[in-house]
């Protein structure tokens, strides 16, 4: 371990029934069924949040401080040593709005339960993860989107700037 300072943890971002599934070729659908009844770090973090009151009150990006993720049980577990830890979660680029917009959801609203109870505000279920962002006031209007674009304009490369809109 010399020289390492901080451990990183990469947190999935996916939309429901959208996690990535690996197979070889050929088996695809042992693998589409394997995968049908595991839990992702997310659907882990939801069912976390329905069973443990004391989880809700952490944001899913800060959750590896005070959880470990068991990748045979695929649950989350208390943290009995602490650590240094930098979490990050896999980007959603804007023009997958959704998967955009779940991942402003997730770095805003501490505890839920599903990907519905996040569209969740104010006891009314809104039909789109950007309708609950401009709900929450995280976005006011579009025009977020095209400020956000313009300040990557200015401090990527073109050639990063192109790969940030795919």
């Amino acid at each position: 371990m010399y020289g390492q300072s901080h451990t990183v943890y990469r947190l999935a971002l996916h939309l429901t029934d959208e996690q990535q599934v690996y197979y070889r070729p050929g088996e695809q659908r042992q693998a589409a069924a394997r995968a049908e009844g595991h839990d992702t770090q997310l659907t882990a973090w939801f069912k976390l949040n329905q069973s443990n009151l004391n989880a809700r009150a952490h944001l899913y990006i800060n959750l590896s401080e005070y959880y470990v993720f068991n990748k045979q049980s695929n649950t989350w577990t208390r943290r009995q040593r602490h650590r240094q830890i930098v979490t990050r979660m896999y980007s959603a680029s804007p023009r997958n709005a959704e998967k955009f917009h779940l991942s402003m959801l997730l770095l805003h609203v501490p505890g839920s339960t599903s990907f519905d109870d996040l569209k969740t505000v104010g006891g009314e279920e809104l039909p789109t993860f950007k309708d609950a962002c401009v709900r929450l006031q995280l976005l006011e209007d579009d025009n977020e989107l095209q400020m956000a674009l313009s300040e990557t304009a200015v401090y990527q490369m073109p050639r990063q700037f192109f790969t940030c809109l795919q």
